[in-house]
């Protein structure tokens, strides 16, 4: 605000007036512009003022905003542009508002002050928590002194706080002359000089320093300049009570500092085996990331990298281009330091990619599914298996013919068709066993042929894996498999849909989407939910194909332990997804130590810990294997590691199997128990056998189960086994006793199965998944077993039994039962068609175990133990030895509650608009704002907040463009929300016709035709009407292509005069063309501005011309004027500017006054150059008004307003006119 001087004389601030009342925070605002440049002017209101504001007039002239002024927050600022124009003296504006109210301020315009006076803020910086000292002078204070003044200041709050203020060494007896007033909760501060004695001996008479300001920098102040900036000006006044023009200078503060960029995990992997990209989370600050340089290499932006929100994305195609070892990135911001992320580059475990091509068929027909292979490495592919499923009713005469990568398929591939089950066996194997016949490139391996039963329903059908072997090198090392199934498209039906992934991983320190491959079978995806709140399409997750696509954003949220994903389609059950989450913090090392002995000695074998952090190790579980023929007398001793081991160090050690469990859980929950230093954690003592096989005996892990630390977050752990070196010779008087072989000395008969219940974690009051995994089945396979488990029941509750991939058959092979009461599961499998094909056949997952944690459960480990181990047979009746190995829930503290929405999706139509309407249910937490990108919604204006209730107000959704719009709820703790709303108009606009020329000029002197193009854009010409005339085609106009051509004829018959006529189209749409008949031999007569008259009927949608006629040789520089028309008849639909008029974006503007039934139009040369002056008769203005539907027959008047109409030259110098209306004659 400089060089303004506002004097402001009556200022009405009753507290009252800020609640749901009409507020301005005055009625009278003094300018002087002999002071220089006017500057903007700013009047303060309530929300409520501004929510039901309507328009500002001046004079009845309408002020138009964001040219004349603008809505800032809750404040009005005229814009200087606008002051400028006010002519000297009072100017009163009205304030017009919807529900009948109108308030007045009058603009003093004052020109004749000649004293300038200077207020000037100084300027200061420091940093963050400094004090600093702003001083404010005064220059240009006369003989006659400075008496009397006041004025306010802003500042930034949010930078600022603490603000004292000192008197300056100009102020005089300030004990009793100076006035201040500070608050912070608003930003303002308020200042008052007065000579108290009133004679003139305490005003100030010479220039200096006022006053001084102190404050402090707040510690979270945000970096860069701030001004204090004037907010409201009073009188300053001399001796004399003659009043100075004020000239304001802000200060300038800043507050010094730079943020720089930052990389939440400066340090990450990427696995040339796999096929994800690498998503690196960056903290930008608002900072502009520049460039990405490896080494000598610039990184090209979107091809090596994107960015995506706060994510920089390295893709896997440019990552592949580089050797194995630590790469280091740096990114190069435009401003702040350049920061640096460090990629880990390995080969990992190999993997293949099997993929089956989508195909399209029409039923009756045949087709071919290639199968092809990805990812074989040098060591080949040298036997693998598998099997996939089909749709058997409508897939027929299934074959499969070996394609390029098969090497002698006819001895190495293996092919079976169950046309019965719709199952194809698939096995591959280097029968030389030499490397020659190994697959040892990528490509097609197969072609699936089959026919598509002419009967069947249009459908979408697919392969899906259903069983899956082995993947193995010609080094006997596992290929890990990726499976893209292939869809056969006939047409959709109702079919159950496939969840071909059933579980995923997630590792928190590594976050990348993953795909989840599905199976539609023609149906579409309702919902994903996580049995809390829904996931939000397209942000959470995207569909791909045959895919869902989890983003790491969505991943990144959820908690340590295991989450159920529900997806719901539009047909069929739901299906489930589990995925399991875990944390890597920091590497920490697992050594078993060494040792050697004679047959009967005891040897120690220590384990020892390293790389525990700050936050400790609170949870461990893993187990051992041994060897049974070698050791026995198996004992676990806790070490210094261990704190308080009675109650947190669990072992257990079954002697059949050669197992040690190993579990540790600090059972205080609080840290007390869990370890927090490097060390022994226990002594692993064993006695050799005396028959011991001498030499070398590896002590390893069988099992890696949770190493977390306090934070529930999950250490990378590295493994070093253990030695035992046995030697020849037997200690003296040791009694060696083996008692297993001499209990089991034909034990060795029967095969050995591992029965393993999985250990996992979760908090109290969610729910955990807990698999169960068969490891040890032969070629004869698992025909039948019993056995039953016992958990603690006062902790779980809801239990469930759900059968997994490796179980066959599940509704007639497997039975369950849970007894919540005595917290026993019992399992039987049997095996029901009893020839072996129900029988399972391959090592994996058996069953999920689900628990509910009840939300008072205890904190610490709870096991699930074998309650009763029943008989395990093979399909041909052989038995097998099992060796169970039992599972634990590790329980922890339950947290926070997320905030959640009661709807994920929404609609808004622009032809019928309605607000959005969302409910919240915070959980204890606050909403801190509503997101679309990366822009902040405005609160009050975008959207309003009413308890736990969200409006999403229908003129911020009106403004969006169609499609998906995603809304993201941020709250102030947990995961943030998301509403997708689809913006739509059920009403597609068509596009409209156009011609070339809206109006035409004809000379009756001087006759000639007028053509007019006309671009029809798909619509059809239908006729001209002249009022309710119908033109003859022919006669009054000929159609020449796309070119309609007004004929002389027609157009000599008319008088001289504005003509409009209406050209229409059968899609309903008018364009209305005028016609200005002159006769230029005659004379134009007096100027005059006409309302153009019409007849039409009731519904009916016109548009009448406003014309002149007898333009002035001087022009028309500048115009005022009102139309009244008659509201209960007709509505104004829209008002655009004719064809006379120039640069009509500028220089006209109108308005429409529905309530007033009054159309404001007002036109000035904008530049004031005479450049823009009408200087032709013709068309000022088009109205288009719709005749309301219950209109009887009979005239209605359209009409200038009595309010003194002005048309003026350049000069000023008014012209003498005539106004005419129009009347709609409806017929």
């Amino acid at each position: 605000m400089d060089n303004l001087n506002i004097l402001d004389k009556s200022i009405n601030m009753n507290d009252e007036m800020m609640g749901k009342k009409i507020y301005i925070d005055r009625d009278w605002i003094d300018i002087d512009k002999s002071v220089g440049i006017v500057s903007d002017v700013i009047i303060h209101m309530n929300a409520y003022s501004i929510s039901k504001l309507i328009g500002i007039e001046e004079n009845f002239k309408v002020l138009l905003r964001n040219k004349d002024y603008a809505i800032v927050g809750n404040s009005i600022v005229l814009y200087k542009e606008f002051i400028s124009l006010l002519e000297e003296g009072k100017n009163t504006l009205s304030f017009i508002f919807d529900n009948n109210e109108e308030r007045k301020v009058c603009i003093n315009i004052i020109e004749d002050k000649d004293i300038s006076l200077d207020l000037i803020i100084g300027k200061a910086n420091g940093e963050r928590e400094d004090r600093i000292v702003v001083p404010i002078m005064i220059e240009g204070i006369t003989e006659n002194g400075l008496n009397a003044f006041n004025f306010s200041l802003s500042f930034d709050n949010n930078r600022f706080s603490n603000i004292k203020i000192f008197p300056g060494s100009i102020c005089v007896n300030p004990e009793v002359t100076l006035f201040t007033d500070i608050n912070e909760d608003s930003g303002t501060i308020s200042i008052m000089y007065c000579d108290s004695v009133g004679d003139g001996t305490e005003a100030i008479y010479k220039d200096g320093i006022f006053i001084e300001l102190e404050m402090n920098i707040k510690e979270e102040a945000p970096f860069g300049d701030s001004e204090i900036n004037m907010n409201q000006i009073g009188i300053f006044a001399d001796i004399n009570d003659s009043l100075y023009n004020l000239k304001f200078q802000s200060g300038l503060i800043t507050v010094d500092g730079l943020v720089n960029a930052e990389i939440l995990t400066p340090t990450t992997t990427f696995d040339l085996n796999d096929f994800v990209d690498v998503y690196v989370d960056i903290i930008f600050n608002e900072n502009i990331l520049e460039k990405i340089i490896l080494g000598d290499t610039v990184l090209k932006e979107n091809v090596d990298y994107f960015i995506n929100n706060d994510n920089v994305v390295l893709t896997k195609e440019f990552l592949k281009t580089l050797e194995e070892g630590q790469k280091e990135f740096v990114f190069e911001f435009e401003e702040c330091e350049d920061i640096l992320l460090y990629v880990d580059i390995f080969r990992g475990n190999k993997k293949i990619k099997i993929e089956i091509n989508d195909v399209s068929v029409t039923k009756g027909t045949s087709v071919v599914a290639p199968v092809s292979i990805e990812g074989v490495t040098e060591e080949k592919l040298s036997a693998f298996n598998f099997a996939l499923s089909y749709d058997n009713n409508k897939m027929k005469n299934v074959a499969v013919v070996a394609k390029d990568i098969c090497v002698n398929p006819d001895v190495t591939l293996f092919s079976d068709v169950n046309e019965d089950k719709g199952i194809i066996s698939i096995m591959y194997c280097d029968s030389k066993g030499d490397g020659s016949e190994s697959i040892c490139k990528d490509g097609p391996f197969i072609d699936i042929e089959f026919d598509v039963d002419s009967n069947v329903e249009n459908d979408i059908s697919s392969f899906v894996i259903s069983d899956c072997g082995v993947f193995v090198d010609t080094e006997d090392q596992l290929y890990d498999l990726r499976f893209i199934g292939g869809n056969i498209n006939i047409e959709n039906e109702g079919k159950d849909p496939e969840l071909i992934t059933e579980a995923i991983e997630v590792d928190m320190d590594n976050l990348n989407d993953i795909e989840v491959k599905l199976d539609f079978n023609g149906n579409s995806l309702v919902s994903i939910s996580d049995g809390n709140s829904k996931l939000e399409n397209n942000k959470d997750y995207v569909i791909k194909d045959k895919s869902v696509i989890l983003s790491k954003g969505y991943l990144k949220s959820l908690n340590i332990g295991t989450t159920p994903l529900i997806f719901q389609f539009t047909y069929g059950q739901n299906k489930i997804l589990m995925i399991n989450v875990n944390k890597s913090v920091e590497n920490l090392q697992l050594s078993i130590g060494s040792s050697k002995g004679k047959h009967g000695e005891k040897v120690i074998l220590p384990i020892s810990l390293s790389g525990v952090t700050e936050n400790k190790l609170g949870t461990i579980n893993f187990s051992i294997k041994y060897n049974t023929d070698k050791f026995e007398n198996i004992n676990v001793i806790p070490r210094e590691l261990c704190i308080n081991p009675e109650s947190t160090l669990f072992a257990d050690i079954n002697r059949d199997s050669g197992i040690i469990v190993i579990r540790y859980f600090d059972t205080s929950g609080t840290g007390m128990e869990a370890i927090s230093e490097d060390g022994v954690f226990i002594d692993l003592e064993m006695d050799i056998c005396k028959n011991a096989e001498v030499g070398v005996e590896s002590i390893k892990l069988s099992r890696l189960g949770i190493f977390a630390d306090m934070n529930n977050s999950l250490y990378e752990i590295n493994v070093k086994a253990g030695l035992v070196n046995i030697l020849e010779g037997e200690v003296e008087n040791k009694e060696i006793v083996n008692d297993r072989l001499e209990m089991n000395v034909d034990n060795n008969s029967n095969k050995s199965l591992d029965l393993n219940v999985c250990s996992v974690l979760g908090k109290q009051g969610s729910r955990v998944t807990v698999p169960v995994i068969f490891k040890g089945i032969t070629d004869e396979k698992l025909s039948a077993f019993n056995f039953s488990l016992k958990y603690d029941n006062s902790k779980f509750e809801n239990v469930k039994v759900i059968s997994q991939g490796s179980c066959i058959n599940p509704e007639e092979t497997l039975f369950s039962g849970v007894n919540n009461e005595a917290g026993i599961i019992s399992i039987m499998y049997c095996d029901s068609t009893g020839t072996g094909i129900d029988s399972i056949a391959q090592d994996g997952v058996f069953l999920n175990l689900e628990f509910d944690i009840k939300g008072n459960s205890e904190i610490g480990v709870s096991d699930i133990t074998l309650n009763k181990l029943g008989v395990f047979t093979d399909a041909k009746g052989g038995l097998y030895d099992v060796n169970f190995i039992g599972g634990s829930i590790s329980i922890l503290k339950s947290q926070d509650k997320d905030s959640t929405i009661n709807k994920s999706v929404d609609k808004f139509d622009k032809e019928d608009p309605f607000d959005v309407i969302v409910d919240m249910n915070l959980n204890g937490n606050n909403l801190v704002h509503i997101m679309n990108r990366d822009e902040i919604l405005l609160k009050g204006r975008d959207y309003l907040v009413k308890g736990e209730t969200v409006i999403i107000t229908k003129e911020y959704l009106d403004i969006l463009p169609l499609g998906d719009e995603v809304l993201t709820f941020k709250f102030s703790s947990g995961k943030d929300q998301v509403l997708m709303v689809n913006i739509d108009q059920s009403k597609p606009k068509l596009v409209n016709a156009e011609i070339n020329i809206n109006s035409s000029v004809f000379d009756l002197a001087s006759p000639l035709e007028i053509p007019i193009k006309v671009l029809l854009n798909g619509n059809c010409f239908r006729d001209i009407k002249h009022g309710a005339l119908t033109l003859n085609e022919g006669k009054d106009y000929i159609l020449e292509g796309n070119t309609i051509v007004l004929t002389k004829r027609y157009l000599e018959s008319m008088d001289v005069g504005v003509k409009l006529l209406n050209i229409n189209f059968t899609s309903g749409q008018t364009i209305p063309f005028t016609i200005n008949v002159i006769n230029s031999m005659e004379d134009e007569g007096k100027f005059s501005i006409n309302v153009a008259s019409i007849e039409a009927k009731a519904g009916d949608i016109i548009t009448i011309p406003v014309y002149v006629r007898g333009t002035p040789k001087q022009g028309v520089e500048a115009f005022d004027f009102r139309l009244s028309y008659e509201g209960q008849f007709l509505d104004v639909i829209d008002v655009k500017s004719g064809e006379v008029v120039v640069n009509a974006d500028k220089n006209l503007k109108y308005y429409s006054n529905a309530k007033r039934h009054l159309i404001y139009v007002t036109y000035i040369d904008y530049e004031c150059l005479g450049n823009d002056a009408i200087q032709y008769d013709g068309v000022l203005l088009y109205v288009t008004f719709k005749i309301k539907d219950e209109t009887s027959r009979g005239p209605v008047k359209v009409e200038p307003n009595n309010d003194d109409p002005v048309f003026s030259d350049f000069d000023g110098n008014n012209y003498d006119f005539d106004f005419n209306g129009g009347v709609i004659t409806v017929i």
